[in-house]
Order: structure tokens, then sequence, then C-alpha cells
């Protein structure tokens, strides 16, 4: 294989490499994760409005069901978004330019990073805001346990006298009974139902916390790759310089030998002189 082959098979390989296809992809790539950032920050405004009334009279029947939504979503987005951004960040840029490659995948991590800073924070606010709700739920049934364990005494004791006057008021023992458990019958079930509902809430305030820690490992995943990407630029950049500083002391050194050719062929010029000037003498001296 000849030099001209090597040169044009390098031409090839470039203009491969700087082919419009590839183009298109990078292209398709930023506009992708561009459009996914966009949606994370949307879903993020969206938390904020349900985290801001949960707890409170504001707050919706469909309100806990539409946060839990809207946190599985994002969380799922941000995992595909984490993928894109790390193909973004290690992106080859032989045969693109490097000016425009580099502010693009500085701009995307720099955006993608601070979407992922707002729903780890959103992401705690939601648990934390759960947290109280949970407790105040909690309260709550307590207090209505006790009032209704206080309305139970109650009527035992307004129904003493009739168990005693049984026989007299002609009131069937079993029927007593029944009026003084009915009561006790639908505290259990309100009590199942809250303690279902807050058991539920707690299962999603662990959904929350599992969903901060895989985001901690996204974020700190994502970091790697930046010091990483930053340090092969840095070798980059030291190669480039040293590839610099290296053809300056070839060219340095073209000049030195062309001087020194210069100044050789001048002495060459001058001995060739001075050696026909001598033959010139020699002859003359042999003609007379």
């Amino acid at each position: 294989m000849s030099f001209n082959d090597l040169e044009s098979g390098g031409v090839q390989l470039s203009r491969a490499s700087n082919s419009p296809g590839r183009k298109d992809e990078f292209t398709q790539l930023k506009d992708k994760l561009s459009i996914s950032i966009f949606k994370i920050n949307g879903n993020i405004q969206g938390i904020n409005r349900i985290v801001t009334v949960l707890g409170t009279t504001k707050e919706q029947g469909d309100s806990r069901d539409r946060l839990h939504e809207l946190l599985e979503s994002t969380r799922v987005i941000v995992k595909n978004t984490s993928e894109d951004v790390r193909r973004l960040t290690t992106w080859d840029q032989a045969g693109d330019k490097p000016d425009v490659v580099s502010n693009t995948q500085a701009k995307i991590n720099r955006e993608f990073s601070l979407a992922i800073q707002s729903f780890q924070r959103v992401q705690k606010e939601a648990a934390e805001r759960t947290k109280i709700s949970t407790e105040r739920e909690l309260q709550r049934v307590s207090n209505q346990q006790q009032t209704v364990s206080r309305n139970q005494d109650e009527v035992l004791y307004n129904h003493q006298d009739q168990f005693q006057l049984e026989e007299e008021n002609a009131i069937p023992q079993e029927q007593l009974q029944q009026q003084v458990q009915q009561p006790r019958r639908m505290t259990d079930a309100e009590r199942r139902y809250q303690e279902g509902l807050i058991e539920e809430r707690d299962n999603e305030i662990r959904d929350i916390e599992t969903g901060i820690q895989e985001l901690n490992e996204i974020f700190r995943d994502l970091g790697n790759i930046v010091v990483e990407q930053g340090g092969m630029l840095d070798n980059i950049e030291s190669n480039v310089y040293s590839i610099a500083s290296d053809t300056n002391r070839a060219n340095q050194q073209l000049v030195s030998a062309h001087e020194y050719q210069r100044k050789a062929g001048k002495r060459a010029f001058c001995l060739l002189i001075i050696l026909v000037i001598v033959v010139l003498i020699v002859v003359l001296v042999l003609i007379l």
C-alpha cells in the first residue's frame, strides 16, 4: 500500500466521521435531552403544587395518587435521561467541531444537574410533608378511638340499670348486647380503614426515600462521568500542547539544518573557486 493509498484512506475516514448522519445523530440526541429536561422541570412544578397543599384543607382526594404518579414518572425520565447524558458526555469528537460539542456537553450537563437537584429537593420535601401528614392522621385516629372508648363506657353505664331491670322492661339481653357492641364494631371497621391508609402512606414514604437514594447514585455517576471526561479533555489538551511544542522544535531543527546546509554550500563553492584558481596557476606555470 502506497503513501497515496494511506492518505486517501485517511481522507475517507475523516469524511466518514464528519458525515451528515453523524451530525444528525448528535443533534437528535441533544434535542431529545433538552425535551427530557423540560419534562422533568415541568413535573417538578406539578409536584411542588401538590406538596404545598399536602396535609392541609386544600388537599384533594386524588392529590396523593397524582403525587405518586408524578414522582414515579419523573424517576423513569431521570433514569433514561441519565443514560443519554452519559452518551452525550462521552461523545467522540472526531470529525466534529470540538468547541460546539464541548459547549453542548457542558450546557446539557449543567441543565440536567440542576434538574436532578431540584427533583431531589422536592422529593425530600414530599417525604417530610407525607410524614407530618401521617403523624397527624395517627393522632386523629387515636383521638377518635379515645372518644369512641368514652362513648362506649357511657353506653355501658347507661345500660347497666337496663340489664338489671331486664325482666321488668322486657328487653331481651341479646338486643342490649347488640346495642352495646354495635359502636365497637363500627370503630373496628374505621380503625382498620385508617390503619390501611396509614400503611399505604408509609409505603409511599419508603418509595420516595428509595427514589432519593437512586437519584443520589445517578448524580454521583454523572459527577464521575464529568470528572473522567474532564480528565480526558485535559489529556487531549496536554497532548495538543505537546504536539505543538514538538512541532516547534522540529521546525527549529529544520531551520538550523537548512542554515547549516546553506553555509556548507557556500564553503564548498569557495573551495571550488580556490581549486580552479590553483589549477589555472599550475597550468600557466607549466606553459610558461
